[in-house]
């Protein structure tokens, strides 16, 4: 950490000030948290305006990924492999949590202890998905 200088136990709180303060702040969250892409299954691609990343935070150990997705076909009732994360950040056991497909129709994300990402939907006419899976590595 920058510490500010101080002058006779004040400052006056100029640019040079402010910037050291903020990049004090931001050192320290950026030290904390470390970002990770998500490879995308073949026939898979990102929604426009999607973010499809991972975060792992470092002091609590919790994972979490962002995804919207258009899948490539439309939800039938199976399961469909649209994803991967580095088996760093894979959990030790499976993980499931809901999402919504284009729609408003639920949508099942499970990541696998391999990393593997599937979205399930009921048959629907929707080809995408979104949703964010949140867990902690052991």
């Amino acid at each position: 950490m920058n510490k500010i200088t101080w002058t006779n136990g004040v400052t006056k709180l100029n640019k040079a000030t402010m910037d050291t303060f903020q990049n004090n702040i931001e050192n320290a969250i950026d030290g904390q948290v470390e970002r990770f892409d998500v490879t995308l299954k073949s026939g898979v691609s990102k929604v426009t305006s999607g973010i499809n990343k991972g975060y792992y935070n470092k002091s609590t150990k919790q994972v979490t990924i962002l995804l919207n997705l258009n899948v490539g076909k439309t939800f039938d009732g199976s399961h469909i492999s649209v994803a991967q994360v580095p088996s760093k950040y894979a959990p030790s056991a499976e993980v499931y949590t809901t999402g919504t497909a284009l729609g408003g129709s639920l949508l099942q994300l499970t990541i696998a202890s391999n990393g593997n990402v599937d979205f399930w939907a009921a048959a629907t006419p929707s080809s995408q998905g979104r949703g964010t899976i949140i867990y902690f590595l052991n």
